[in-house]
């Protein structure tokens, strides 16, 4: 599978992401076995959530900060915090809770239900608290918010010590 995007590179994204919202860095050099045994496990759970928006080279992204929160998932599950089919259950949750507010189900909301299922597996494991989820959501929206357009959004390190 390649992680593809129409509009940047997702694996650089996605570590920056991922160090930024729990601090441990996604693997970056895989041995050629156990780069094999990645795609195997990353295989699998794509074909445990059929609905993955995707072409013939793997996952699609509209947004980088979609390729960021499939980055995590994909790096908790190899450390082990959840397994697959709770993931899977998770995510089909995630989803019909939308269904039954009325989301149209149109593919744009998929990665919003991703995320939402993200944000549940990290409380339920006790990887973060919605406490914490709360002040890192507070703390990008204002970055992002005080970035003029074109420049990197930069974290204010004081809500990472928090």
């Amino acid at each position: 599978m390649k992680v593809t995007s129409t509009k940047h590179n997702p694996s650089q994204t996605a570590k920056s992401a991922h160090t930024a919202a729990i601090d441990t860095p996604i693997p970056v050099s895989l041995t050629p076995a156990t780069r094999q045994q990645y795609q195997q496990q990353t295989d699998a759970a794509l074909s445990e959530v059929a609905s993955i928006p995707s072409d013939d080279h793997g996952p699609v992204f509209r947004e980088p900060w979609e390729a960021d929160v499939f980055a995590i998932t994909l790096s908790l599950h190899e450390q082990g915090v959840f397994t697959w089919p709770e993931w899977a259950a998770q995510l089909s949750t995630a989803i019909a809770d939308a269904a039954a507010t009325g989301d149209p189900d149109c593919g744009d909301t998929y990665y919003l239900h991703w995320l939402k299922a993200l944000e549940t597996v990290v409380i339920n494991k006790s990887v973060g608290s919605s406490e914490r989820l709360q002040l890192l959501k507070a703390a990008w929206d204002t970055a992002a918010r005080s970035t003029p357009h074109g420049q990197p959004i930069v974290l204010d390190p004081a809500y990472s010590a928090r």
